[in-house]
């Protein structure tokens, strides 16, 4: 810790720094103590430390990080959801103002104003042919990396994550807790864990009927 506040120090007499760390709460405790370390050894320096994390009702509780963002030391800031209005910005940008709000709309509902998402779904759009762009043109898009960053949250769960999701998956919008359950092959305990494991990972909503926190996620 010593040696990386000296190095931080070295590199901050050169320029202003900023220190950037996404993803907090998948963080090992060696991190984050070094994160609840440099807190006081760096109020004299031009430095910036960046720390993102999933909001507390979503991510997973880690009472290190809590420590962190909770000193009166740290400023947070909480991010909403991209705007019906942003969103149609944004896809004006990426796909001119031809695409229309009709697919704006259908953009922002299926990403529910998730920045990656969006992104990801555009550069989809993108390499459409321009004829076929329209909210129809979105009924079958499950982006690559929108898939790949799913299925590393599902990967984490283990068999009973991924068994429940399926059954939501397949049981379609608002399915009942017990009848998933059972589809999956749970007994109500596991079922319970799992759930709660899906909900924390952002891939199911937290709360019945039983559904998934965007359209993309479930396609």
């Amino acid at each position: 810790s010593h040696a990386l506040v000296w190095a931080i120090a070295n590199l901050a007499e050169e320029a202003p720094l900023a220190l950037c760390v996404d993803d907090a709460h998948w963080a090992d405790d060696v991190s984050l103590r070094l994160l609840t370390y440099l807190l006081g050894r760096l109020r004299r320096l031009p430095v910036a430390v960046l720390v993102a994390r999933r909001p507390r009702g979503a991510g997973i509780r880690r009472p290190l990080l809590e420590a962190i963002f909770a000193d009166p030391r740290v400023e947070c800031l909480a991010l909403e959801p991209l705007s019906t209005a942003a969103v149609a910005a944004i896809v004006d940008d990426q796909l001119g103002t031809g695409a229309g709000p009709e697919l704006a709309a259908a953009c922002a509902s299926m990403t529910a104003g998730n920045p990656f998402y969006l992104h990801e779904l555009l550069l989809e759009l993108g390499s459409l042919p321009g004829g076929s762009l329209g909210p129809r043109s979105l009924d079958q898009i499950a982006p690559e990396s929108v898939s790949r960053a799913v299925f590393v949250r599902l990967a984490r769960l283990g068999p009973e994550g991924t068994a429940l999701a399926r059954s939501v998956a397949i049981l379609g919008e608002g399915a009942a807790f017990a009848h998933a359950a059972e589809l999956a092959g749970l007994e109500e305990a596991s079922a319970i864990r799992a759930f709660d494991a899906l909900a924390i990972a952002e891939i199911l909503r937290g709360a019945e009927p039983l559904g998934f926190v965007h359209p993309l996620v479930a396609q």
